[in-house]
């Protein structure tokens, strides 16, 4: 299959490059109300197969023009299309100056929601959320990669989301904790999120060097948003089901103020999957002065407040014993009312200051401060003495259960049940909070809904300096500073009928001679917590980054070089709110702060061997600070670190070469990147120890080798057809070794155990990715488009400890047992087909537009995007069955309808 693969990218390169021709008359393209370029707008010779793009400048060229009179058709997304007649003599370059575009807002392409999962949180779920990661429309591979590719749960280039970067006005958007973006934080502003600077991979660019995946800033000055307001209405099944959005702009006033302001509401009562729900505001506002023609100043605030009940994955055996492949256990009946247990709430507003200066025509100042603060997590179930409430609790399992012929009988959470546990459980505290002989007898719940919050505040700082010392030499300076703190704690949410929660390590009843080990915190013992009322842990995540980034581009006749150096500086350090009683020296207060120093270089050539036929490539080394999220070995209950935390080490190299041809434009490239020293922790309940248990992997390794291709040719002047490939090889390429502990005391499980995992696959994305599309665009405004698409080569995420001795112990290592204990899974491949279409009509200056998009359209419901093996083993037994993988499937045929009306 991956010789076919190549063949057919290879195929589909070297068929669309023969058609290739050049021209010669230029000219720029301009917006008719602000004069401004227009980028990305088709110039075709009419009755001619000779076209061309518009550059970033509105700019284009066309060669080998026929002689003569000639007519000249402009098209493109958002724009009426237009007709210029020309007179072209021999030899002649033909300029025909700049041409005015009028806007329609029909761009309806930009509504669209892009598919970026969420990693799986303590309990190992994960979640099929739509949110809005912005690619370039330029580059057709991004675009395909970003919009069809994305709902199979594909990485470009196999890389993990925290080496993509995400921008607004310069601040960075990547948490610190994690180092990933979280777009929830501004779903729902797709209407003001359309201004932005895109780069793909590691390619030049003057945001951050150290990102090799790529990364967009979003641009948010007042002044640059389209005079006139638009409303839309979205009807579509998936998460959600509806969305209205309303978005009006003044553009830049004769007093020199401009002012935009978006509103958005995403909601379903149930969304695809049973048992959820979504509930998203979105609300934004910007205003900018400007000064003079040198400078301005502008200020951004928004805030996305979302609530949703969410779902989960789960074994095949459930799905088959329901025949649905999006059973969800997070939910059951109370009162007949659907109530879902794991519900996500997230509130964090954003302010941002900028300033912009051009000090002269050869410098310019770029200063930006933003502000953030608010809520993260969501909700979960808890209980202490009590049966295990979570329907998919493996012991439940027909194949776990002493009489298989009984069947599977939990299928949804027993709220009642909880309510009654509760009802008559009284309970007698002794020495509540300390106080010798203060007693407290009361209904403790056995259950109850608890919050997991992580709120957080952070304070950023930017200022980039550009000097252009000549028309060819260029020096750019950029530093940054983001300060960081965000406490983690839980939160009593709902009872359920109770009167208190008993605040006690209930894991660690029966494993220690002390009761003084059982508190939660020891500065405040014997504590019950009611409804708002923290409680089980409460630490603070501080960390202080600063960083520069100094580069330098200079042309040499048809040659672009850069290079370019950054440094930074990390440091964190956890603050423990609770003396645990199982740590009463390493968990309460601030511990030690873990400082490194980090550097980048990064370098690269651009060869124009035409204007239409570009080769470069790129080189980089990148050294990075372990990131909070891996650094400790139970954050939740003291301040170990893992043992041989250090940098993560990353080499990287591409090669691309760039097509711009009349009628075809297109992007091949071949990459090479190693990471080398990653660590991850991962944390999860054991049964057996009845207590949750920590891998520490230190020393993972990580190759990634590929090639992409991206290629959109025009057929005639109405059919284009495009394809994009990405074949790729992602492996481990290191043997690391986990160190596995647990929370109930400080002994070692296993100490640095060789995890035998080189040569296996990163798991988790397609590492082969095919597309073909077509579409029609009609000369009066409406367009249809389709496109079928290949994924192979993903395979689960695979539990680390079922690779190390331990579990083949006792096990014939040549038998069929071990191979299975040790193998990897590889998950079926699959393809889909989509449809698109669109109209657009103008009334005077009103514009009313529709789109319509239809994914999966033959209802495909066997499509697995990814899964985990449990982190759980049987090492008694060696029974793979006990804890089954768990799996997530694609969504069936989904559909999506956008009305905008507009003036």
């Amino acid at each position: 299959m991956r010789h076919l693969a190549l063949f057919f990218v290879l195929s589909l390169f070297f068929a669309f490059s023969s058609l290739a021709q050049t021209g010669s008359v230029q000219g720029k393209l301009i917006d008719s109300k602000t004069s401004k370029p227009v980028e990305g707008i088709s110039v075709q010779v009419n009755g001619t197969s000779i076209e061309a793009n518009t550059d970033g400048k509105g700019e284009f060229i066309l060669e080998n023009v026929p002689v003569g009179v000639g007519t000249l058709i402009f098209t493109g997304y958002g724009y009426e299309s237009k007709e210029l007649e020309f007179q072209l003599n021999e030899n002649e370059v033909g300029n025909i100056g700049s041409v005015e575009l009028v806007f329609t807002y029909n761009d309806v392409s930009v509504d669209l929601p892009m598919v970026v999962l969420e990693e799986s949180d303590l309990e190992e779920e994960s979640s099929q959320a739509m949110s809005g990661l912005l690619q370039s429309s330029d580059d057709v591979f991004s675009e395909i990669a970003a919009y069809t590719f994305g709902a199979v749960r594909f990485r470009a280039r196999g890389y993990d989301s925290e080496n993509t970067a995400i921008y607004f006005n310069g601040i960075e958007m990547n948490d610190l904790e994690t180092g990933r973006a979280k777009y929830s934080d501004w779903g729902g502003l797709n209407d003001v999120l359309r201004n932005k600077e895109i780069y793909f991979g590691q390619d030049n660019n003057d945001l951050s060097l150290s990102y090799l995946g790529g990364g967009a800033n979003l641009l948010t000055r007042a002044s640059e948003y389209r005079p006139g307001v638009k409303l839309s209405y979205m009807s579509t099944i998936s998460n959600y089901r509806n969305r209205v959005m309303a978005t009006a702009s003044t553009g830049l006033m004769e007093n020199n103020w401009a002012f935009t302001v978006s509103g958005s509401h995403r909601w379903a009562e149930e969304g695809y999957v049973e048992g959820t729900f979504y509930d998203a505001w979105a609300y934004f506002i910007a205003a900018e002065k400007v000064i003079n023609e040198n400078q301005s100043i502008s200020l951004t605030a928004f805030v996305t407040p979302n609530k949703r009940g969410k779902s989960a994955g789960a074994p095949q055996e459930i799905y088959d014993l329901e025949d649905d492949n999006y059973y969800n256990a997070n939910w059951g009946y109370q009162d007949g009312e659907v109530r879902n247990a794991r519900v996500a709430n997230t509130m964090k507003p954003y302010i941002m200051l900028n300033h912009l200066w051009n000090i002269n025509e050869k410098m310019d100042l770029n200063t930006s401060v933003s502000y953030s603060f608010g809520r993260d997590g969501g909700t979960a179930l808890n209980w202490g003495d009590a049966r295990d409430p979570r329907p998919t609790y493996y012991k439940y399992l027909p194949h776990n259960s002493d009489d298989p012929s009984v069947g599977w009988v939990s299928r949804h959470i027993d709220w009642d049940a909880m309510y009654q546990a509760n009802s008559d459980e009284y309970y007698l505290v002794e020495d509540l909070d300390g106080i010798e002989g203060n007693d407290y007898l009361g209904i403790r719940s056995k259950y109850m809904i608890e919050d997991r919050r992580i709120d957080h505040s952070q304070i950023s700082a930017n200022m980039k300096f550009n000097y252009e010392i000549n028309q060819d030499f260029n020096v750019l300076a950029n530093v940054s500073y983001t300060n960081y703190t965000g406490r983690h704690f839980k939160e009593v949410s709902d009872l359920l009928g109770g009167e208190f929660w008993y605040d006690i390590d209930k894991f660690a009843e029966g494993d220690v001679d002390n009761p003084d080990q059982l508190q939660s915190d020891l500065n405040n013992p014997n504590r019950i917590a009611r409804v708002g009322d923290v409680f089980g842990y409460d630490y603070d995540a501080n960390i202080d980054r600063i960083g520069g980034l100094v580069k330098a581009d200079y042309t040499i006749d048809n040659l672009d070089l850069y290079l370019g150096l950054g440094l930074s500086n990390t440091s964190f350090n956890r603050t423990g709110n609770m003396r645990v009683g199982k740590f009463p020296d390493n968990s309460y207060g601030d511990s030690e702060k873990q400082s490194f120093l980090n550097y980048n270089i990064n370098g690269g050539l651009t060869y124009k061997i035409t204007g239409r036929h570009i080769v470069y490539a790129n080189g980089a080394y990148v050294t990075r600070a372990p990131y909070f999220d891996d650094a400790y070995v139970s954050p939740r209950t003291r301040d170990q670190l893992v043992d041989g935390l250090t940098d993560e080490k990353i080499m990287s190299f591409d090669v691309n070469y760039l097509a711009r041809l009349p009628y075809i434009t297109g992007r091949f490239s071949a990459y090479y990147t190693t990471f080398k020293d990653q660590t991850d922790v991962m944390s999860f309940y054991h049964d057996g120890y009845r207590n949750f248990v920590n891998y520490a992997i230190t020393g993972m390794d990580k190759e990634h080798i590929g090639i992409e291709l991206g290629l959109e040719g025009k057929v005639t002047s109405t059919i284009t057809l495009s394809a994009a490939a990405s074949l790729g090889q992602f492996t481990y390429s290191s043997r690391p070794n986990v160190s596995i502990s647990r929370d109930n005391n400080s002994e070692s499980i296993a100490t640095n155990e060789t995890v035998y995992v080189q040569d296996y696959r990163v798991d988790g994305t397609p590492q082969t990715a095919l597309s073909f599309g077509a579409e029609y665009r009609a000369p009066k405004g409406w367009w249809v488009s389709g496109d079928i698409n290949y994924f192979d080569n993903t395979y689960l995420s695979f539990n680390p400890a079922r690779r190390t001795s331990l579990a083949v112990e006792g096990v014939d290592i040549n038998s069929d047992l071990a191979s299975d204990i040790l193998s990897q899974e590889k998950l079926p491949s699959s393809f889909t087909l989509n449809l698109k279409a669109g109209k657009s009509w103008r009334f005077d200056k009103y514009y009313l537009s529709l789109f319509a998009t239809v994914n999966n359209v033959l209802d495909n419901q066997e499509i697995i995007t990814g899964g985990y093996e449990q982190l759980r083993f049987d090492y008694e037994n060696h029974d793979l069955e006990k804890f089954p993988s768990y799996y997530y499937y694609m969504y069936g045929r989904t559909y999506m309808l956008i009305l905008t009306f507009s003036f």
